[in-house]
């Protein structure tokens, strides 16, 4: 009888356990896969386990369905059939084999509609703009003049879609803040309130020292800095602040690889606001040239 008891308290043990790690899951929603993509855990398909116990009485617990939690890639997700001769269609393809366009699909995320297999942290320029202008040739109003109302209006939507994805991803802040919200992480609007203080405090110290230095630029009195102070101090400020943005920059990429996406919201709010300050450094630049001061930008996107 002991025999038993011990098994069965053993299982039951283990059945807590499980349910405690299936009711912590449902505030996840996306972890990386083993190739480091990433994939997408809905809350409502939850993957349930099974408690088996071998003839040794060890216990063990099996998936009752795949354990690879879904791709973000929409082709895996769902499928539809073309409008016009009613074929089978993935929730990514924008044209059907019989070359008939197709309605933006409701699955459909930025990456899917530029190529990219997975979302992408990290992402070259050059290339997002040759898949963004290879997609926007087919959309061209222009092979559609003798297409129908409604074909034209699809190739509208598809092409205003495009567009859409092109301007978020090319924008790192942008493009880490969507993905965020790919994986049901939209950022609480208590956020800020919770900023470290020394922080909020040395982006106020670099907002004014940007207006102190800036000001000489437009209003020139006597005994103002010269051309050449005035320079050297905005260049060090530019490299200052590009630095900054480029340290929480490298943070945020490596949160969001590891799927730590409350850390990689706050690093965010972080990043954007050193952003804004080198905005505001970066608007006077018309400034700098009539005063007669050349300043070193940093190129690429921040």
């Amino acid at each position: 009888m002991l025999r038993k008891i011990i098994p069965y308290a053993l299982l039951r043990g283990k059945y807590l356990r499980t349910q405690s790690i299936v009711s912590s899951t449902k505030s996840c929603y996306s972890l990386p896969n083993v190739n480091g993509s990433f994939c997408n855990c809905s809350s409502n398909k939850l993957i349930g386990h099974l408690v088996s116990v071998n003839d040794s009485g060890k216990i063990s617990l099996s998936a009752n369905s795949s354990p690879c939690l879904r791709l973000f890639h929409c082709t895996s997700l769902s499928s539809r059939k073309c409008w016009e001769c009613g074929d089978v269609l993935t929730a990514c393809d924008c044209f059907c084999k019989c070359g008939k366009i197709q309605p933006v699909g409701q699955t459909l995320t930025y990456f899917d509609a530029l190529g990219y297999p997975h979302p992408c942290v990290e992402i070259e320029p050059h290339e997002l703009t040759q898949r963004f202008r290879e997609v926007q040739k087919r959309l061209h109003p222009d092979k559609f003049t003798q297409k129908s109302s409604y074909e034209q209006k699809l190739a509208s939507d598809a092409s205003t879609f495009v567009n859409r994805a092109y301007s978020t991803l090319a924008r790192p802040a942008d493009r880490f803040q969507y993905i965020l919200s790919l994986n049901g992480y939209t950022g609480d609007t208590t956020e800020k309130e919770k900023m470290d203080p020394s922080f909020l405090m040395e982006i106020m110290e670099l907002n004014e020292d940007v207006h102190n230095t800036c000001k000489y630029l437009c209003n020139k009195n006597p005994g103002d800095p010269s051309p050449s102070e005035l320079g050297e101090r905005i260049q060090k400020l530019v490299c200052h602040i590009s630095g900054k943005i480029e340290e929480e920059k490298k943070n945020v990429i490596r949160l969001l690889k590891e799927s730590k996406w409350k850390d990689a919201q706050h690093t965010l709010l972080r990043y954007r606001y050193f952003l804004r300050t080198f905005e505001q450094l970066e608007a006077r630049e018309l400034c700098w040239k009539g005063a007669g001061v050349s300043i070193k930008l940093p190129t690429g996107p921040l």
